[in-house]
């Protein structure tokens, strides 16, 4: 056999959901490994076969992949508790194995795959919590952008602002959840001992997650604001932020006040560095 043969029935057997001696049926049943691979290639002795030794690197990448997906859900995994978040990451990893060489993207589908998850059925907050945890993961990962400065702003033609579209910076998310999570993020997070028994308050919430720096943060929207800021997110020209931040009220009076909402939420981006340019 090659080096390149043993590495990937080596790696074959680590990754697989149900241990390395199930895994070594069936591969070798199924023609991926041929008969005798593991004695050929790893050293047993009276204490340890073969085949328990390569178990001991597949159960353990297991715990490695349970522990670095723990690091960016820690607040579900704390109120998840500890049986709860492990039986949860088992369930997981085995519908969504990782893909990348990077464990930077081996929780993505976590929040979804929660929603739906039994563990949803006993504290269906458990998922938007998910959901804000990874949004502010994924916001610290994000490329550092040169940011449009406010001042730039001024040099727009006042005729030309309906039909302008802005690109906003990757870390930015805008996060709406049935449940308060983004209050019971910061109660955990400022807590000096964190109650595994916390719960949030049922209710609409809009939030806005993204990065200034180092720092990641997140701050609640009025309902108005989210509408203009997910357009502008989703680049909309501006004059359909505006529309958007009017929602189903078209009369003059909120048509007015809409367009004053969505001018502060975008000055709000612009002013945390969060808007990279503009262009018809």
């Amino acid at each position: 056999m090659s080096l390149a043969d043993i590495q990937k029935g080596f790696w074959e057997l680590i990754v697989a959901p149900e241990g390395a001696r199930k895994a070594e049926r069936d591969l070798q049943a199924s023609g991926v490994l041929p008969e005798g691979f593991v004695d050929a290639v790893f050293v047993g002795d009276d204490r340890r076969s073969a085949i328990d030794r390569v178990d001991v690197y597949a159960n353990m990448y297991f715990f490695r992949l349970r522990d670095a997906i723990r690091e960016d859900f820690p607040k579900v995994a704390l109120l998840a508790g500890e049986d709860a978040w492990h039986d949860l990451l088992t369930d997981y990893v085995l519908a969504h194995p990782p893909v990348s060489w990077s464990m930077r993207y081996a929780g993505q589908h976590l929040p979804a795959f929660l929603a739906k998850h039994p563990l949803a059925e006993e504290r269906p907050w458990l998922a938007d919590l998910a959901r804000l945890e990874w949004a502010r993961a994924d916001a610290f990962q994000q490329r550092d952008e040169p940011m449009l400065p406010l001042e730039a702003l001024s040099a727009i033609d006042p005729e030309a602002w309906g039909e302008l579209a802005f690109r906003t910076a990757a870390c930015v998310t805008l996060l709406e959840a049935d449940f308060r999570v983004g209050e019971l993020w910061v109660a955990l997070e400022e807590a000096a001992e964190p109650s595994p028994g916390s719960e949030p308050e049922p209710g609409r919430e809009a939030l806005l997650v993204f990065r200034e720096g180092l720092a990641v943060f997140h701050e609640e929207l009025t309902p108005a604001e989210a509408r203009a800021i997910g357009a502008l997110i989703d680049g909309r020209i501006f004059a359909e932020v505006c529309e958007r931040a009017a929602g189903e009220d078209t009369s003059d009076e909120n048509v007015e006040a809409a367009a004053g909402i969505a001018a502060g939420a975008l000055v709000k981006l612009l002013s945390r560095g969060l808007v990279t340019g503009h262009g018809a």
